[in-house]
């Protein structure tokens, strides 16, 4: 180029459609050309900065973009570019600068977008790499692409081992084939999240939850997988699934019953042992209250104390209630529970247990019963009751506790608790009132030895033993215990400390076999009563073990049991064994063995107490021996002599058919009566017996079907006009066996047989169902007969008991009824047909359980 002129021109052809702002220079640093985007910079037109020289016209506030400074740096470098953030701007601008023969040529290029997408790259990238998940890409064909560091780690490869690795060699569930239709598939689904295993390189497997994600760019196809490690999650899932079955065992395999009840008292879940208990299955009792298995008046009560209870959040403690069973039976349970708090604070409903107790009700009414027993016994044993009123803090103590105390009994009423702890001796205060204190705090009972100086300044030895009892809310109301003198108990305890003498007589006290033997199952020490039991001396004992004279039938399970014991599984075992005698002979014995351990929870030695309880057992097996001949002689009875029976009422009733002389017929009719009873007296004697060993089965019986089948056959009875009116009712089902049709026919035969021969007979027989606690049907059968003295009323039902008739029987009829309806949780009784007047005719009213067909 020959002038600026032309320069500019050859520029302005040149370069005038370049993007980014264009300065250019001649040799002297003149501005020869700028482009629109370059004017923006400067302060001025094109006319005005064209030939001046750059270094007067550049404007100083973009002098780290654009100064003779900056662009003379530039040319000198190592490199001609540099990027740089312009504040006034807000981007960024890559400047670049070039010298040739020509001039200088300037470029100043907006690279803001480029260094925001770099930017968003390298952040991504860093997450990518940095991520806690296992992220791996995949060509189609199977080829490691990329792995983040997560991945390097968690399969113990090097991330550049794993770039040269297939998705076979991590992940063994793939093939080559399942591998192409998983690609097949993840094109069509785009995405797929599923757990598997992946491989490490200690060919250990680690557990995962894969997500893959399907992605085309540029035309080629990426499968990126992101593998999140499980193995603490599965071992926390296993480890769940594993509480939840040993809680489900636990609760179903505990004897008290487990239960849960929302905030309207409804169950929500109720243990298996409900079926034991009630009768009923859960699957009955979920859905329904408490209240709903009550009797009415109870019901009310504990609905009302249990909305008490619920208001205040208060906690249910050892709170006893009735309940009735299935089969209709009244029984005791003692519930306990806490209320349920959610997440959010909100009460929810009880959960607790409930136990059974109804044993233990029946045995308080009997203790009741049987107080002045009780009272000789405690005379006799030096044993005083006594209760203590925590609120009045009062004692009541029985005739016994006086006389243990130095006093007449009720010399002192009430007995202030001050007073009863005043006559403790001082040194044992302290430990006493500890005792009482630790028993109400941890609800549990006491049990304590303490010294007692009584008014005339003795000193006895005294044992104590209570318990707390709380009111519904678990508020402690009482305490209740026995005291006995101890004092001779106490010598003696100190007596047999001092000497191994008086030890040695205790343990051969000849009652009871006793040993001590070793782990090894030697006998270390025998008393003489064993020696005596086995048929050795001691020295022979004490040269053999227990397990070379056990019965081999019974090596087992008394193996079984020491080692159970050895382990450490059980301390303590107890039942019967056999033992062989030094003569042969088999020794019955009820073994208890109890382990002593070392400190370090090591058997040390083994205490055997063995009670000798063979002539029970050859008792038992006596007794079975006599049942068994009695079974035999009752089939014998059932059937040979009643064939025999059969036989002779044929042959009399042919005679009799053969005879015309009325007065000789009426002579044989009395014979065929008394066979024919007879007869039937055995056929209840083997119904009673079938009905004793339950040989029939239960089913669900219609009471139509039976009375109606009864009132046609018994409607036509020889030599008696019989008129039988049945009222029926519908579902008139109950559970029995066969056996119900004889229950109704010795009523319907019995006021048969005992009515007026003048007169016809007229029977009425009503059937209904019966609602109240429980659902019943109620069989009404009435007679014109002679009617029931009240005397006789309630011996009836008893053996061999018979009314004031002239009818022949055993008296077996009304017992077999009584007996068949109780087999099935029935009753019986009888009553006047007109109240008042049982000359008017009886009736008979049985009722059973109904059940729903």
């Amino acid at each position: 180029m020959k002038g600026s002129g032309e320069l500019r021109a050859f520029i302005d052809g040149f370069l005038g459609s370049v993007p980014g702002a264009f300065i250019v220079l001649d040799k002297e640093w003149r501005l020869v050309y700028l482009n629109s985007d370059a004017l923006r910079l400067f302060t001025g037109n094109n006319e005005s900065l064209i030939g001046r020289p750059l270094e007067e016209v550049y404007p100083r506030r973009f002098s780290h973009l654009i100064s003779p400074q900056t662009i003379r740096g530039l040319l000198e470098g190592k490199e001609n570019t540099d990027d740089r953030y312009s504040n006034d701007f807000r981007k960024w601008f890559r400047i670049s600068a070039y010298s040739t023969d020509s001039g200088i040529f300037i470029r100043l290029e907006d690279i803001t977008l480029e260094k925001a997408a770099n930017r968003s790259r390298i952040i991504n990238q860093f997450s990518v790499d940095r991520a806690g998940d296992m992220i791996l890409w995949f060509k189609p064909n199977g080829h490691i692409i990329y792995a983040n560091e997560t991945s390097s780690k968690s399969l113990k490869f090097d991330r550049r081992e794993l770039a040269s690795m297939m998705v076979t060699d991590i992940d063994p569930s793939f093939t080559d084939n399942k591998w192409a239709a998983f690609v097949e598939d993840l094109r069509t689904r785009d995405s797929v999240v599923y757990e598997s295993s992946l491989r490490a390189s200690n060919r250990s497997f680690i557990q995962v939850e894969v997500s893959w994600n399907y992605m085309v760019y540029y035309g080629e196809e990426y499968l990126i997988a992101s593998a999140r490690d499980i193995t603490e999650r599965k071992r926390a899932e296993k480890a769940l699934r594993e509480s939840e079955e040993k809680y489900r065992v636990l609760v179903e395999n505990v004897n008290d019953i487990v239960w849960q009840i929302d905030e309207k008292f409804v169950y929500t879940y109720i243990s298996p042992q409900i079926y034991d208990a009630w009768g009923y299955t859960p699957e009955e009792v979920v859905g329904k209250t408490p209240m709903d298995f009550m009797p009415p008046d109870e019901a009310e009560q504990v609905s009302k104390s249990l909305e008490d209870v619920a208001r205040k959040r208060d906690k249910l403690f050892m709170y006893e209630n009735q309940h009735i069973r299935k089969d209709g039976r009244i029984m005791y349970m003692e519930v306990s529970g806490q209320p349920i708090i959610d997440e959010n604070g909100v009460y929810r409903g009880y959960r607790g247990v409930a136990r059974d107790i109804t044993e233990r009700k029946h045995t308080e009414v009997a203790l009741q019963k049987s107080e002045a027993s009780l009272a000789r016994a405690q005379f006799l044993a030096h044993i005083g009751n006594w209760s203590w009123d925590l609120g009045t803090n009062e004692l009541e103590y029985s005739d016994e506790c006086y006389r243990l105390l130095g006093y007449k009994p009720g010399e002192i009423k009430p007995v202030p608790f001050d007073f009863f702890t005043s006559h403790i001796h001082p040194d044992d205060k302290g430990s006493f009132f500890n005792a009482i204190r630790e028993s109400i705090q941890d609800v549990k009972p006491f049990s304590i030895d303490f010294r007692l100086v009584k008014p005339d300044g003795t000193i006895v030895y005294m044992h104590d033993d209570g318990e707390v009892q709380y009111d519904a809310w678990g508020k402690p109301v009482r305490m209740f215990g026995t005291v006995q003198d101890i004092t001779e108990h106490k010598r003696a305890e100190e007596a047999l400390r001092e000497s191994e003498e008086k030890f040695r007589k205790f343990f051969d006290i000849p009652l009871i076999g006793a040993a001590i033997t070793s782990p090894e199952k030697r006998f270390i020490l025998v008393n003489d009563k064993l020696c005596e039991m086995f048929g050795y001396s001691r020295e022979e004992l004490l040269k053999t073990s227990w397990d070379k004279i056990t019965s081999p039938e019974d090596m087992p399970r008394n193996l079984d049991a020491f080692k159970r014991l050895m382990s450490g599984e059980i301390d303590t075992y107890t039942f019967e064994k056999r033992f062989i005698h030094k003569n042969g002979s088999i020794v019955y014995v009820l073994l208890s063995v109890e382990c002593i351990r070392r400190e370090d929870g090591t058997v040390d030695y083994l205490i055997s107490n063995y009670n000798d309880i063979t002539k029970r057992k050859h008792a038992e097996i006596a007794l079975q021996e006599a049942k068994n001949q009695a079974e035999i002689y009752l089939d014998l009875m059932g059937h040979d002599i009643n064939n025999l029976n059969q036989i002779a009422l044929g042959y009399l009733e042919l005679a009799n058919d053969q005879l015309k002389d009325d007065k000789v017929r009426e002579l044989i009719s009395k014979p065929v009566e008394v066979i024919t009873s007879s007869s039937n007296l055995i056929e209840n004697v083997r119904k009673l017996q079938k009905s004793r060993t339950h040989g029939l089965r239960i089913e669900a019986i219609d009471l139509n079907d039976v009375l109606s089948r009864l009132k046609t056959h018994y409607s036509k009875v020889p030599d008696k006009e019989v008129h039988i009116e049945l009222t029926s009712s519908p579902n008139a089902f109950i559970m029995a066996n066969g056996l119900i049709n004889d229950v109704f026919s010795n009523l319907i035969i019995n006021a048969i047989k005992h009515s007026n021969n003048a007169k016809p007979v007229n029977i009425c027989i009503r059937l209904e169902r019966v609602t109240g606690v429980k659902e019943l049907i109620k069989v009404a059968i009435e007679d014109n007969g002679p009617g029931i003295p009240d005397e006789i009323k309630n011996k009836l039902f008893t053996r061999f008991q018979r009314g004031n008739t002239k009818a022949t029987g055993k008296g077996l009829g009304l017992y077999l009824v009584k007996t068949l309806l109780d087999d099935f949780h029935g009753k019986v009784w009888a009553e006047d047909r007109v109240q008042g007047d049982y000359t008017r005719g009886s009736r008979f009213v049985v009722t059973l359980p109904a059940v729903e067909k």
